[in-house]
């Protein structure tokens, strides 16, 4: 079931699951629309399983996703499965990276605008990408540390909201991140994944 809340996560019968802002949903539902027109958005609609009904609306521009809202991720997930269904790994993953890159572009640019700009480079975003992080999850440790210069690795656990997808987007996610500090030849490498037996996902970012 979807359930969602204007504030942070609030324990409800859906407390063992991660939550998501609806923010990165819906900038993510309009790179789809845009991308692959009304026609695969309708489709989208039409497939959309009718317990999530509840408080998504199948016939609004995108499915009825409020910014503001936080949603369970059983929702997420549906929206990953559906639109990667049928690709081979490297195009799924092709896929996730594209679709966060334009999804953390647009929020970093738009609703996050402000807050990021206290992010002046590399240094000061390793010492607080928590706080970023939590703009867009309920749930999940954060860390990043400098392995040398212009290198980072990044480390997420305790993601309740993992999704294969998901995790394969934060390829394209921590690239617009880096990007938008001003990093050049931004280049990020997944090293580990929970879904491979790891005990968090780990991934290293280098730029110039």
């Amino acid at each position: 079931m979807v359930v969602f809340s204007h504030g942070r996560a609030t324990p409800d019968a859906s407390e063992h699951m991660g939550k998501t802002k609806g923010s990165s949903i819906r900038a993510g539902l309009e790179w789809y629309a845009t991308t692959r027109g009304r026609e695969a958005m309708r489709a989208l609609a039409t497939e959309l399983p009718a317990e999530m009904h509840v408080e998504l609306d199948p016939g609004a521009l995108h499915l009825g996703v409020l910014a503001s809202a936080w949603y369970d991720d059983d929702f997420l997930h549906w929206l990953c499965d559906r639109i990667s269904d049928g690709l081979n790994p490297t195009a799924r993953a092709s896929l996730a990276a594209r679709v966060s890159h334009a999804t953390t572009r647009a929020t970093l640019g738009g609703l996050y605008s402000v807050f990021f700009r206290a992010f002046v480079g590399p240094a000061t975003y390793a010492r607080r990408a928590q706080r970023l992080w939590d703009l867009y999850w309920d749930n999940g440790a954060y860390t990043v540390r400098e392995t040398g210069q212009k290198r980072h690795e990044i480390t997420v656990s305790h993601w309740q909201s993992h999704h294969p997808f998901v995790c394969e987007g934060l390829v394209g996610s921590s690239m617009a991140i880096y990007e938008a500090m001003g990093c050049k030849d931004v280049a990020v490498t997944r090293l580990a994944c929970v879904s491979d037996g790891a005990l968090a996902c780990k991934l290293s970012v280098a730029w110039s």
